[in-house]
């Protein structure tokens, strides 16, 4: 069961993500947006609502030059 999300971006003196958002797929083949953010720099953690996805994607709606991902992280507990 996911319940956190973790993004960071290259370098620290890179901070190209201006705004995103972050989906989920959900068992039935749905996806759905887990958190929108409007940067990601160092490090960004959201915390999300505890949900099942089956897979993730990282969608950047727009950035100062091309976003160089570090990590893109989904934090979960057993169930």
């Amino acid at each position: 069961m996911l319940v956190g999300i973790e993004t960071i971006e290259q370098g620290a003196e890179d901070e190209r993500v201006r705004s995103s958002f972050v989906e989920g797929k959900l068992a039935s083949g749905e996806w759905q947006t887990l958190c929108m953010g409007s940067g990601i720099g160092h490090k960004h953690t959201q915390p999300t609502a505890p949900l099942t996805v089956v897979e993730a994607r990282l969608n950047v709606l727009s950035s100062d030059d091309t976003p160089l991902i570090r990590r893109f992280a989904l934090f979960g507990k057993a169930v």
